[in-house]
């Protein structure tokens, strides 16, 4: 038992598991179908809602499926950069940067359907030494850096949001970052670490509107845990905010369309517990991906299979594995 322990202690098991998962970013990255939301990235990037809103559509007419795959090579178009940012922020999304970091991506990589999926395989790759630096400096050991890198490196629940051409690896990028930021100013409180968290997290806000509740931890943590700092984060919250605002109030003033574009995701016969019930049972899959995919507990319990057994049993080995290696 000791000698298995001692191999644990050393960074090579995590280190090859890292390996195998970021090789597997890069396996059959062009197999899985383009499907819809990866085609509105496409779409919004050229400042368009969906491919009526592109030009030369042909509309009442009979014409090869190439005639629409053309629409999505924004290259051929040869589209001018500052109309085509204009365009992206008078188009209504809750996620601005991901289309705005697309439109210098394809510029310099190409616009093939591949090409937008290496983006976010590349913003994966970067995630992994801040997290490694926040996983070491949360636990004072290189180790723990390293269990986190590979067991992010694995997950199934990771790996394919790493191969789509979505916003969410970018978003879960952004949010690691500003954890190792807050974590770091808040045990340094050097000026470097707050203007490094204020610069993240006004960039995780136009990833995703929905980063303002995890910086609403970070008020929690610091308002309850680092009480002399409350008052110097309430000010990099301010400054967050002031750089945020322009974005906000334009959500505000179109706020009619957002609710509308949100509108599918409610569900009138569902009481408004279970979905936050569902969302906390989620959790256990961040290591696996189960065919029925679901947020609501009747359907978790009501349709449970052989393979989400089996899943599930495969959670409670790297649950095990985690146990064990942080011993």
């Amino acid at each position: 038992m000791e000698i298995i322990r001692h191999q644990f202690n050393k960074p090579w098991i995590y280190i090859a598991i890292a390996v195998i998962g970021i090789s597997l970013k890069f396996y059959r990255l062009d197999y899985k179908m383009f499907w819809y939301d990866e085609l509105a990235t496409v779409f919004h990037v050229a400042g368009a809602d969906d491919v009526l809103h592109l030009s030369d559509v042909h509309l009442d007419e009979i014409v090869s499926i190439n005639e629409y795959t053309k629409l999505l090579k924004h290259s051929d178009f040869d589209y001018p950069l500052i109309p085509q940012i204009k365009k992206q922020l008078q188009n209504m999304n809750l996620n601005p940067l991901h289309y705005l970091l697309l439109s210098f991506w394809y510029r310099m990589v190409g616009d093939e359907f591949i090409h937008y999926r290496l983006f976010s395989v590349l913003v994966f790759l970067l995630t992994l030494p801040f997290l490694f630096l926040l996983a070491r400096e949360m636990f004072g050991l290189k180790r723990a850096g390293w269990i986190a890198v590979s067991l992010y490196s694995v997950s199934p629940f990771i790996h394919y949001f790493a191969q789509e051409a979505r916003y969410y690896i970018l978003w879960a990028f952004l949010l690691v970052v500003i954890h190792y930021f807050i974590f770091m100013a808040a045990r340094t409180n050097k000026n470097k670490w707050w203007i490094w968290y204020v610069v993240f997290s006004v960039l995780s806000l136009y990833a995703s509107v929905l980063s303002g509740f995890m910086i609403f931890q970070h008020l929690l943590f610091v308002w309850f845990v680092k009480k002399e700092l409350r008052l110097k984060f309430l000010l990099v919250s301010l400054i967050i905010l002031i750089f945020y605002s322009p974005w906000l109030i334009y959500l505000f003033n179109n706020r009619n369309e957002v609710f509308a574009a949100l509108a599918w995701h409610r569900f009138e016969a569902v009481p408004w517990w279970a979905p936050l019930l569902g969302m906390v049972l989620g959790y256990v899959r961040t290591f696996s991906f189960y065919q029925n995919y679901t947020l609501f507990w009747d359907d978790v319990f009501g349709n449970i299979t052989a393979a989400m057994k089996i899943e599930t049993g495969i959670n409670i080995l790297i649950l095990a594995f985690m146990i064990f290696s942080a011993v």
